[in-house]
């Protein structure tokens, strides 16, 4: 795994498994405490338009919502079933591509 991730230097991690599965876990638990996805922040004076401010939430949290969905995935996706996405850019696709990743789908 990269040394420098993140915002920082972590000692190498060996994941036991060679998949992306494995790897998203470990970059949950060991970055847990940094950065990990941004949102920008709307202008209260005006919605169409961005501050230059950014809104973040940790690895923990991100974590614990793609592991959250993935868990609903499995109960309403059958196997061999094929999922879609369709949305603008925004923190929730990344989390249902990430859980999507987690059930093998």
């Amino acid at each position: 795994m990269v040394r420098e991730f993140a915002y920082g230097y972590v000692e190498a991690v060996e994941c036991a498994r060679e998949d992306l599965a494995a790897r998203i876990h470990v970059a949950i638990n060991t970055y847990q405490d940094r950065f990990c996805m941004g949102t920008r922040d709307i202008n209260s004076n005006n919605s169409q338009h961005y501050t230059d401010s950014y809104s973040w939430q940790t690895f923990k949290t991100i974590g614990e919502r793609i592991i959250n969905f993935s868990h609903g995935l499995r109960r309403l996706i059958k196997p061999r079933d094929y999922i879609g996405i369709c949305a603008a850019n925004r923190p929730e696709w990344l989390i249902t591509d990430f859980a999507s990743i987690l059930q093998s789908f």
